[in-house]
Formats: structure tokens, C-alpha cells, sequence
């Protein structure tokens, strides 16, 4: 990623923030049990057709084309719809894709990128993501002061979101996550 970003294939979070939990429990790649998923779904829903939205400067299309490669590789047909940033930002909050990538991630303190991202009454929540518990934790790690009274609650968000998979990140900065319009 030209130096700009690292690659973050699980948390939300850098392990070097205070609310980082290192015992959630991402899901790691795992290429036969994706296929073998997939594969069970296809032979009852026919194949798995997957459009991806991105932005089209050089950095995103990399990182379109190596996911595309992964999804590929696991069974499905994906489709990459390119487009400008501000293009996709208006698709998305109209609800107009199917996969989409968007800027958030990489500050120090969660609350920046969780609150606006997965709050269930959010406009920034593209996904549609709705969970009362990561609302609650959400809402008390904004409240507080405490730094472990918040490191408690992210914790709660980060355990969802291991469990959930609404989004996923790609990168670790200000740059990258895909999630799905729900």
C-alpha cells in the first residue's frame, strides 16, 4: 500500500491502543472451509454472484484486485465496480451496492470509527448493522471517561464484531474496510 496502510485482515483496532483485546478471536482465511461453504450454497442457490464496489485510484485497486483474487479463489463471481470515491459514497448511503469499501479505521481512540460506523441509528452505518449489545457497549464507551471502563466496552463491540462479521478490515489506517449492504 505505498507505505500508507498495513495489512489488517482482523481488528478494528491496532494492537498498539490501549482497547485492543487480544483475546478476541478473528476469523483467520481459510481457503478449503470457504470453498466447501460456498460450494454447499451453490448447489442449492446456483452460483454466488458478488458485486464489489471500490474507489479507482491505484492504491484501492490493488487491494480490489487481490480480494477479488481471494473471492475468486474460493468459488464465487465477483465483479468489481470502480468508481470515484465520491460516487461510491453517495451509492452506499442511498444503499445502492452489494459489497463496499470505505475510508475509516486507524485512529487511536475507537470510538471515531465505531460509533459512527456500527451504531444501529447512524447514518454512517451503511452496513444496516444493528446489534443492541454493541449499541449499549458503544454508548457506554462514549460516555465514559475511564479508560477501562471503555477498554471493557470495546472489548464487548470488538467480541461482536469477531462473532458477526458485518465488515471486515483490509488495511490498518485511514483508508480501508468492505462491509455489506444488510
Amino acid at each position: 500500500y505505498n507505505g500508507q496502510a498495513d495489512p489488517a485482515w482482523n481488528a478494528w483496532i491496532s494492537p498498539s491502543s490501549p482497547f485492543y483485546d487480544s483475546g478476541v478471536h478473528w476469523p483467520s482465511y481459510d481457503l478449503g472451509k470457504a470453498k466447501s461453504l460456498v460450494q454447499a450454497y451453490a448447489a442449492t442457490h446456483g452460483q454466488v454472484n458478488i458485486t464489489f464496489s471500490c474507489y479507482n485510484d491505484p492504491p484501492h485497486l490493488k487491494m480490489e484486485q487481490a480480494v477479488q483474487q481471494m473471492w475468486d479463489a474460493a468459488g464465487f463471481h465477483v465483479t468489481l465496480d470502480v468508481t470515484t470515491q465520491n460516487a461510491l459514497v453517495v451509492s452506499m448511503l442511498q444503499g445502492h451496492f452489494q459489497i463496499g469499501c470505505l475510508a475509516v479505521g486507524g485512529n487511536a481512540d475507537p470510538d471515531a470509527d465505531y460509533y459512527a460506523t456500527l451504531d444501529s441509528q447512524s447514518p454512517s452505518n451503511y452496513m444496516h448493522y444493528s446489534n443492541p449489545a454493541v449499541d449499549a457497549a458503544l454508548t457506554q464507551g462514549r460516555q465514559s471517561t475511564s479508560t477501562a471502563v471503555r477498554k471493557q466496552a470495546y472489548g464487548v463491540v470488538q467480541r461482536h464484531l469477531a462473532s458477526d462479521v458485518p465488515a471486515f478490515m483490509t488495511t490498518r489506517n485511514k483508508w480501508g474496510w468492505i462491509g455489506v449492504s444488510q
